[in-house]
């Protein structure tokens, strides 16, 4: 079975005995399904092989495939020759392969005159190798075969990786590898992708948490932390010979096999991927020169003294010239009130613990938000809202050559930041209190707190779901296995490590680093970001206080009367001065006036880890047998001198059972009017209707099937149902729960969104004390409001999860039903929070600010712009609910009995047992035949970007358009990025998707660029389109001397692009990664009112799809072709500070209106309640609409109307 399919040609050509020199087993967590091996080539390159488990299917006999042809499967034909035609089957779910590279190097390698090389080089990359000489060849390959890649530059490593179907993981796996032996580097790709990092650095300087980092570290005054690791088109010299020289040194420095980690994970076997391995190009990846004495670049202070030891520590930064804890007030872009206090940990004690993770037992302690911890104090005196320590995991937070920042970021009130001294002493004061009773503690107590730690990471290592996906997994495994983490580490303990596990905690280190971060001058500096700063005050401060307190307070509440000072690279404005001695000497005095202490005993920690009964569990056998079966072949299609390609016929394919359904019943009225369907029938139901729709005749410009009835088709549920699901493949002891709460008064506009909203913040605000030690203990929840609803997500450990859902459950249902309570002493910590959240939610982000447009246009119902919210808020009393309709989902390790607990919690703080109403229906509007233009000006004065959002509407939901939407989306984006992104270089973002609304199918493209106004984009787009489609797909041209050319082009599509994109896509729709996907993608039939076996449809429907389909909805929605042609939305957001408007030929800037003035085809409106009247009246169908002569037109008003939920 395990017999490597190639290994003979293999063995031969390679020399398996001489390239591969030791192999060793690593062990994974307890119920971990995956095995893992690591080899050693002899050029020096570890490789780390992951074989992911194959799960046998068992026999379903209600289920199974039969090998009857076509014309004998209507619902006449003698069911009783099924069996005959049964066969037991072996299939898989299908898993993405996917592989990555690590090499240990990254931006601290820089030369000095030019940096930004080592990011640079990753670019180039990308640009073609000997072997695959295009520049795209690597990324089409992997878009044919519903892949993906990316990589990332940090400071002391660069990472590659890739993700692909596994049928295809040979083929990317060769083109990957060919990276690190023999690039191209293309001069004629040098100056776009310069351009290409130079649009990441302008996104970069808009973000906050980037300048705050940036102005740190240029504060240090000491290499490397001073470097410029990011680099743009200036650092760079726009790629002139000497950065190209320098990147090319870079290359031949450090990539090379002993600096280099390999991590690749596949359902085959571990013969199988040895094999792949050294027929790619990695055994020919350099061996490792002798390590010079002299550092690599003789500017950089970052070096190495081994390929197999961490980077020399650099002198800690106590010895550089600024002093130690200074205040720094800065500005910031978009409106926030935060404080950070920022400590340096020698990288001695930070990365030699690895098993004792000192940084992460601190970091839970600070951070912790229960009873007596500095959080929960500070969120009594209303003072924060949130409270986040430790250090990050990489790049600046954390370094091999520099240690680490141990940061404590606290998200102040408007109260807080009046009072940030006492804010910053109740800090102090926590962690002096926790060392001083660590201090007294026995070891026994001690023991107890570090050991409840072990035993959490412990629990989630052996049992915990999987939630990485492949290519996160190979990632993550790949850097760990960088010397820079794991130089003392023996490799036994890679998974452990890498998973984030306590092995052996350390009493004495833990106090050792508690005293340093309860000690006031050892702390480095105060940063203190507010918007307060940005206006001048009359008010001065009064430095004769006597009280330290209020003198000191005023800092965060009144601008300094000097200028600011203006860091160099992304502009920052602040001030730095040295704190008042007598504040610094308060934090540090004793002082018992806060309540605090060490956390408690988690009351979350699971007491049974036991798997229940597997009473009516569902077999997901079907499933996998489906997976499995799904093959695509070029043989499916026949291609004939002078004629199209015709489809050959299909055997049948099997359909998985639905969830159980405890307690009810639920029915399909456009199948069965007016009779109860039962959970189990509606599989086989399903498929009768899919086979009886594949009846008519194929033609050249429609689908062979659309099964119709059966997948658009709303289940209506009775109120209070809860679907119970038993996973066999995921046999772990937890749970997966989800919730949606939706009453009628949720859909009363503006005022009904923004009131929900808030009442769920407030319910979070009001939980987090309560639910912290459940999220510590590795459970999970999440509560938000969408589309007038309210979904609550919960997982994690099965038996103490119903604990976590009634006290969530509880809080959030009673703020919705108060929602009006305007007690602001009570909320003002959480109501602060959300209208700052509404205002800052289109700022910097023209894309999203164009997407949300959009979707309040055609679902105004269910969205609203931050502005009118934010007025209703003020305006509007809105009836609060009292009763909801709940839909809920209940996966993993659960039963009958699990069940029936949470559907009487539910029922409990609900009431959903007596409600006598069905939901209304969603309306979407339906868009006129023509092209309609929305253009807003950014938010932000000084946004650079101007975002292109093109929605063409196709109409109401249907398999066979979602199917034609989607394949079109994985054939277009590759190209599409590549020609308006990396060819013209127009903006950083350039994608395209299917779209669903509320039940109505569409597709979009959407385009962020720095350089050219909506109307240019728009131009370029065009262009592309008509391009691709004569190019590409061939037949746009239908004149007789070219009919035999568009044919060939035509029938190269078919072989070389089409299937390969049909599987890809097919194979993505069943996979099942951990119990989190599979719930999420019933929750999402769930929320849609969809069959649960829509994944399923949809797959066997890329079976039978067309290229002529596909070519017929590209003319649909692009406008190519004779009509009906899909109406499109434009909607633009234009950046005020893009660089085009001020060029000397650009239109004036007076031309694009500030929010919340909107153009509508030229039409100038003042706010968002007339444009959208006037939306609905210029821009959507109606009856006596004289122009509409698309396949729109209707009777039946501007709607579309969709009986389930729009997510």
């Amino acid at each position: 079975k395990h017999a490597p399919r190639h290994a003979p040609a293999y063995n031969k050509r390679c020399k398996v005995s001489i390239m591969i020199t030791s192999r060793e087993t690593l062990e994974g967590g307890l119920t971990d399904d995956k095995s893992y091996r690591l080899v050693h080539l002899s050029n020096g390159l570890e490789c780390l092989l992951i074989h992911l488990a194959e799960p046998m299917n068992e026999k379903n006999e209600a289920f199974s495939e039969s090998e009857e042809e076509e014309e004998d499967l209507d619902d006449d034909a003698d069911d009783d020759n099924d069996d005959d035609d049964e066969e037991e089957t072996e299939g898989k779910a299908p898993q993405r392969a996917a592989c990555a590279m690590a090499v240990g190097v990254g931006s601290w390698a820089d030369p000095e005159c030019r940096p930004g090389c080592a990011h640079f080089l990753e670019h180039m990359l990308f640009m073609g190798t000997a072997k695959y000489t295009k520049e795209n060849e690597y990324e089409v390959y992997l878009s044919k075969h519903g892949g993906s890649c990316n990589a990332e530059t940090e400071l002391e490593w660069t990472c590659y990786h890739f993700d692909v179907a596994n049928d295809f993981l040979e083929g990317a796996l060769d083109r990957f590898s060919n990276f690190f032996v023999e690039p191209l580097m293309h001069e004629d790709a040098v100056g776009r992708e310069v351009r290409s990092i130079e649009a990441e650095f302008q996104e970069t300087i808009r973000c906050d948490e980037a300048r705050m980092d940036e102005l740190l570290f240029r504060q240090v005054g000491i290499k490397p932390f001073d470097s410029f690791a990011w680099g743009n088109a200036q650092s760079l010299h726009k790629g002139d010979t000497v950065a190209r020289d320098m990147m090319k040194k870079i290359f031949q420095e450090h990539y090379h096999a002993s600096n280099m980690k390999f991590a690749i994970i596949s359902t085959s076997s571990f013969e199988d991927l040895e094999s792949m391995i050294l027929a790619s190009a990695l055994p020919r990846v350099r061996t490792s020169p002798k390590l010079p004495l002299q550092p690599f670049s003789t500017t950089s202070a970052w070096r190495r003294s081994s390929w197999h030891s961490r980077p020399l520590r650099i002198l800690p930064i106590q010895t550089s010239t600024v002093k130690a804890c200074s205040l720094v007030r800065i500005i910031p872009l978009a409106e926030r009130l935060s404080l950070r206090l920022i400590w340096h940990l020698d990288p001695i004690s930070c990365l030699t613990d690895w098993a004792q993770r000192t940084e992460d037992v601190c970091a839970h302690i600070l951070g912790h938000e229960g009873t007596a911890s500095a959080t929960a104090e500070l969120r009594r005196r209303g003072f924060i809202t949130d409270l986040i320590a430790g250090t990050g995991t990489e790049g600046y937070s954390k370094s091999a050559a520099c240690g680490s920042w141990f940061i404590i970021l606290i998200h102040l009130t408007p109260a807080g930041l009046a009072q940030w001294p006492i804010v910053v002493d109740i800090i102090f004061k926590y962690a002096a209190k926790c060392h001083a009773e660590l201090e007294k503690q026995s070891k026994e107590e001690t023991d107890e707190l570090l050991n409840e730690l072990a035993q959490i990471t412990t629990l989630k290592f052996d049992y915990g779901e999987q939630y990485d996906h492949s290519i996160e997994i190979v990632e993550d495994l790949s850097i760990s296995m960088l010397p820079l983490y794991s130089a003392d580490q023996p490799r036994s303990q890679l998974l452990r490590f890498n998973a984030g596990c306590f092995i052996k905690p350390d009493p004495v280190k833990l106090k050792a680093m508690l005293f340093i971060l309860q000690n006031v001058n050892a702390c480095h500096s105060i940063q203190l970001l507010s918007t307060e700063f940005l206006n001048a005050s009359t008010k001065s401060i009064d430095n004769d206080t006597h009280n330290v307190l209020q003198r000191n307070s005023r800092l965060g509440t009144v601008r300094p009367d000097r200028a600011p000072e203006i860091e160099a690279r992304f502009g920052t404005e602040y001030w730095r001065d040295e704190l008042d001695p007598e504040l610094l000497e308060y934090w540090a005095s004793p002082n018992n006036e806060y309540d605090l202490s060490l956390p408690e005993k988690n009351a979350f920690l699971p007491k049974s880890l036991s798997l229940l009964p597997p009473s009516r569990a569902v077999s997901i056998a079907a499933f996998e047998d489906a997976a499995a079966k799904i093959d695509f072949h070029a043989e499916h299609f026949q291609l004939k001198a002078g004629k199209l390609p015709v489809q050959k016929k299909r055997k049948k394919l099997a359909l998985p059972p639905p969830p159980q359904l405890i307690g009810k019943t639920y029915k399909n009225d456009r199948i069965k009017k007016d009779n109860q369907v039962s959970a189990n029938e509606s599989a086989a139901t399903l498929w009768t209707q899919f086979r009886r729709s594949t009846g008519k005749e194929e033609t050249d410009e429609e689908f062979i099937i659309v099964p119709r009835e059966v997948d658009a088709s709303p289940f209506e549920f009775a109120p209070g149902y809860l679907l119970c699901k038993r996973l066999p493949r995921f046999e772990r002891p937890l749970a997966q729960i989800r919730l949606r709460l939706f009453s009628p008064v949720m859909l009363q506009g503006a005022g009904a969104l923004a009131h929900c909203e808030r009442a769920v913040a407030r319910s979070l605000e009001i939980i987090a004390e309560q639910a912290y030690a459940a999220t510590t203990a590795d459970l999970h929840y999440s509560v938000h409001s969408s589309e007038a609803s309210v979904i609550l997500k919960f997982g994690g450990w099965s038996e103490p999860l119903p604990r976590l859902l009634d006290l969530v459950l509880k809080e959030t249902v009673t703020q919705l039903q108060h929602w009006g309570d305007k007690d602001l002493t009570k909320y003002a910590a959480a109501d602060d929070k959300y209208c700052r959240a509404l205002r800052n939610a289109w700022f910097v982000d023209s894309a999203k600010q164009a997407r949300d447009m959009r979707l309040i246009l055609l679902c105004p119902e269910l969205r609203a712009s931050p502005t009118a919210k934010l007025l209703a808020l003020s305006s509007e009393d809105v009836s609060a609910p009292k009763e909801f309709l709940v839909d809920a989902l209940m996966h993993g390790n659960v039963d009958e009995s699990y069940g029936e607990t949470v559907k009487a919690i539910i029922e409990q703080h609900t009431g959903s047992r007596d409600l006598s109403y069905d939901r209304p229906p969603v309306r979407v509007a339906r868009l006129a035949s023509r092209e309609i233009r929305i253009i807003q000006g950014s938010i932000d004065d000084e946004c650079p970007t101007t975002a292109l959002e093109m929605y063409w509407q196709l109409g109401p939901d249907d398999a066979a358009l979602r199917v034609a939407t989607e394949l079109l989306e994985s054939i277009l984006e590759e190209p599409l990025y590549d020609r308006l992104r990396t060819q013209e270089q127009l903006g950083y973002t350039c994608s395209c998707g299917s779209r669903w609304t509320a039940g109505v199918v569409g597709f979009g493209i959407r385009l962020v660029s720095d350089k050219a106004s909506p109307e240019k984009l728009q131009e370029r787009l065009r262009v592309f389109l008509s391009d691709f489609r004569q190019n590409v797909l061939g037949l746009i041209d239908h004149d007789k001397s070219s009919k035999k050319r568009n044919i060939t082009n035509f029938a190269d599509f078919v072989q070389n692009d089409f299937l390969d994109h049909c599987k890809g896509l097919a194979l993505g729709k069943l996979e099942q990664e951990s119990i989190s996907d599979v719930t999420d993608k019933d929750w999402t039939a769930v929320l849609d009112r969809l069959p649960f076996s829509t994944s399923i449809v949809e797959a066997i429907a890329l079976r039978y799809i067309t290229p002529q389909a596909l070519c017929s909805t590209f003319d649909r929605i692009f406008g190519f072709g004779p009509p009906p042609h899909a109406p499109c939305l434009i909607t633009a957001t234009v950046g005020r500070g893009a660089p085009w408007l001020s060029a000397p030929h650009a239109a004036s800037s007076t031309e694009y209106p500030v929010p919340p003035r909107a153009l509508l085809d030229g039409t100038l409106y003042p706010d968002d309640t007339s444009l959208l009247a006037a939306f609905q009246q210029y821009g959507c169908n109606t009856p006596d609409d004289e122009n509409n002569n698309g396949d729109n037109k209707t009777e039946e008003g501007p709607f579309f109307e969709w009986r389930g939920s729009s997510l």
